[in-house]
């Protein structure tokens, strides 16, 4: 996702098209010398999201499925999050259709931080 880091109070949060994400003092850590303002891509592997119906959690970024793809004994579930695509891996088989709601989980542990204009890992 495409975005920009701010610091609120003690924190830093990832902020992409009114998405807000506290990002964890292990990642905050990493990226303490980084201005607030910069311009970044925040990574997050397609097994560490976990996408739930809107029905049933409360929690978590608001979606849509774009789509959903059984994968042998996974399921490839793509959604539309703050003006991207997402993936997210799963052994859960679902029910889910395209232009479902959803909530999306992230598993903030495991957040990359890139540079926007250089493809380079923010440390």
């Amino acid at each position: 996702l495409e975005g920009e880091l701010r610091r609120q109070s003690d924190r830093l949060v990832f902020r992409c098209n009114g998405l807000s994400i506290d990002l964890p003092e292990t990642v905050a850590r990493r990226v303490e010398t980084v201005s607030t303002s910069h311009k970044v891509v925040l990574g997050v592997r397609p097994t560490e999201l976990t996408v739930a119906p809107a029905s049933v959690a409360s929690d978590g970024a608001a979606a849509e499925i774009y789509t959903v793809e059984p994968f042998g004994k996974y399921t490839i579930t793509t959604v539309q999050l703050g003006g991207s695509l997402i993936k997210s891996k799963s052994f859960d088989q679902t029910s889910l259709r395209p232009g479902d709601p959803v909530r999306v989980r992230f598993q903030s542990s495991s957040f990359l931080l890139f540079d926007l204009e250089t493809g380079r890992t923010l440390r």
